[in-house]
């Protein structure tokens, strides 16, 4: 073998070795930026885990609120103690309502009524009819006539939109069953065929409570309310 032939073999040889030098250098490389981008995806999925946990929606119950609310306003067990808490009688619920969910002119709409629609009695029988100030002394059980209790589910329901968009709610707004009844009686075929006189509904003094919660601050009552 010639001087030229044996440096022809050494030279492939040499670049032989240089390429699988460079082709595992290339591959150890690969390998290490594989394991950084894990690295850091794991990384990321931790840190996303971390903070929905902490910080994201709440989806343990969808129907129930995300914070107790701000404040309670009860009216006692009496008129007399009602009125010293600040309660004020609302008659279309025939309840003591805590001042922040008294809507005024909600309640004056509905006694405005009263010369044509509104009629209250001491007995089931209408022996004797009580005046719309003394019922709404809210000092007494009475009866009442069956278009003053459809009348009373209606302003229940307009009481409904106004405790939305202010935030503030009683315990009458707040009972399913109550405004389900309410809302039968409007479709009941039965319902229907009574008489707007007749005296079929005790109506007795409750004492409510109001819950503020502090979600509708800005907002200002219009007209109505």
């Amino acid at each position: 073998m010639d001087n030229q032939q044996h440096a022809t073999l050494l030279q492939g040889k040499s670049r032989r070795g240089t390429y699988d030098r460079n082709k595992f250098l290339n591959a150890a490389h690969l390998q290490c930026l594989a394991i950084i981008c894990a690295g850091l995806f794991v990384s990321a999925l931790i840190a996303s885990l971390t903070w929905y946990s902490t910080c994201g929606p709440n989806t343990s119950n969808s129907l129930q609120p995300t914070r107790l609310p701000e404040k309670l306003y009860t009216c006692g067990s009496s008129a007399a103690e009602a009125r010293s808490l600040g309660c004020q009688f609302q008659l279309f619920s025939y309840t003591w309502v805590p001042n922040p969910c008294f809507s005024p002119l909600l309640d004056q709409a509905f006694r405005n009524s009263s010369d044509r629609r509104l009629h209250y009695y001491l007995d089931s029988g209408g022996a004797k009819e009580v005046g719309i100030q003394e019922a709404a002394s809210g000092e007494m059980d009475l009866w009442a006539t069956w278009e003053e209790h459809l009348m009373h589910c209606a302003y229940v329901f307009k009481s409904l939109t106004r405790a939305a968009l202010t935030g503030r709610y009683t315990g009458k707004v707040l009972d399913v069953h109550h405004t389900d009844h309410c809302a039968e009686k409007f479709m009941s075929d039965d319902a229907r065929q009574i008489s707007p006189d007749k005296i079929n509904v005790q109506v007795i003094v409750e004492y409510d409570y109001c819950i503020v919660t502090g979600q509708r601050d800005s907002f200002v009552p219009e007209e109505g309310f």
